[in-house]
């Protein structure tokens, strides 16, 4: 099967006269840029960006950063991955009133392109000032520009928002533990909202993703490998499992 566009795939059959082809609706995830938060305490949080690149293939990217009313960026807690330290740089620099421009370049040659995951590449942190209300509020990044620097491919993105929720001014975290429970490869999850959840393995990479509606949905995990999985929620929520 060959996905041509998100949410359009192409089924090729072999038979002994020749092929057939048919179409059918598939559910196909062409982003390449994904923003995640963790849960922000203690006035602090945090947003990782990732992408979906080849391992092993250097690349460019920038974009813009736009935080709401009550936010301020964290210069010294923003950095690159640890696994881009070696190889990539970050320049942050300020743009408009709440805006920063950030931008990742390779600094050294690697091998030949691997296996195309969801890489970590930055991790930005904020600080909340005691002026935001609870509720939920948008962080924007706008204008992604990203280039494979084997490949040439280019991707560009005009905005993507990632949802902070806040309990009150402090950034408490807005699900109790005991509503997101993990037993014998089952994932339980009682929200009062509809949202995406979201697998990822240590490394970064995306290894499940589904749509829960409001209320009790339960998500059978077993066929995903044994490790230390994180998974995240849409609203805001983060829990480590071990599977």
């Amino acid at each position: 099967m060959t996905a041509v566009s998100a949410g359009i795939a192409v089924i090729t059959v072999h038979t002994e006269s020749g092929n057939r082809t048919a179409t059918c609706t598939a559910t196909v995830d062409a982003q390449r840029v994904v923003a995640r938060p963790t849960p922000p305490a203690d006035g602090r949080g945090v947003i990782e960006v990732l992408l979906d690149v080849p391992v092993n293939e250097p690349f460019s990217v920038s974009f813009t950063l736009t935080l709401p009313a009550g936010f301020s960026l964290n210069r010294s807690g923003t950095t690159l991955a640890s696994e881009l330290l070696g190889s990539h740089q970050l320049a942050v620099a300020p743009a408009d009133a709440g805006s920063w421009l950030f931008a990742v370049t390779p600094q050294t040659s690697l091998l030949g392109a691997g296996e195309t995951v969801y890489r970590q590449v930055v991790h930005i942190a904020y600080t909340l000032d005691g002026t935001a209300a609870a509720g939920e509020h948008k962080v924007k990044i706008s204008n992604i520009d990203l280039t494979q620097s084997n490949s040439g491919a280019t991707v560009h993105q005009d905005e993507i928002s990632v949802t902070v929720t806040l309990t009150d001014a402090t950034g408490a975290q807005p699900v109790e533990a005991s509503e997101i429970v993990y037993y014998n490869g089952i994932l339980t999850v009682n929200t009062p909202q509809s949202e995406r959840i979201e697998v990822y393995s240590v490394s970064g990479q995306r290894l499940y993703v589904a749509r829960k509606e409001v209320g009790k949905a339960t998500f059978d995990l077993n066929g995903l490998p044994l490790s230390v999985l994180i998974v995240y929620g849409g609203s805001g929520w983060v829990k480590k499992i071990v599977k």
